[in-house]
């Protein structure tokens, strides 16, 4: 078993995970005791060029969903052995991530940035090495859509019961 890379369980347990810092198709791996050394290894091995950052005071860690489906990403982190209950996405399993993965960040690692022709008006990412990366989401914002499905599932059940 290996011991947790980030902080102890009590920062972790109240960490702001609702605030995803992207908006295109991702996913991420946290634990309330903190995440285990091999995860960041696993998702280095699964992400692809999309860069593997820390999130959420240091208790969670995520990639975007760069040429491969968030169903693909999720199989592959738990093949590696990511246990499922510690993985978390903002978007459908057939979602890719709209953004092109450019740059290099902190220790070489890539970082995301948006793609010069994202959209017309669109403003191009001002990223800095080392900072976190702004993507510009193409279309319907998939998360908002999922959530707005979660609120009128409930409101459904609720009425049912």
């Amino acid at each position: 078993m290996s011991t947790p890379s980030s902080p102890p369980s009590s920062t972790c347990a109240t960490a702001p995970y609702s605030d995803f810092p992207v908006k295109d198709a991702a996913c991420y791996v946290t634990s309330p005791s903190g995440l285990p050394d091999t995860y960041a290894d696993i998702l280095k091995g699964c992400c692809g060029d999309a860069p593997v950052t820390k999130w959420a005071d240091d208790c969670a860690l995520y990639c975007l969903a760069a040429d491969q489906s968030i169903a693909e990403l999720q199989k592959c982190w738990q093949e590696g052995g990511v246990q499922a209950r510690d993985i978390a996405c903002n978007a459908q399993n057939n979602a890719t991530a709209t953004g092109e993965v450019s740059g290099t960040g902190e220790g070489g690692a890539r970082e995301t940035g948006t793609s010069a022709s994202a959209s017309a008006g669109a403003p191009a990412s001002t990223e800095s090495p080392g900072t976190a990366a702004v993507v510009v989401p193409k279309g319907v914002n998939k998360m908002g859509v999922g959530v707005l499905g979660v609120v009128f599932g409930s409101v459904i059940l609720g009425t049912l019961l």
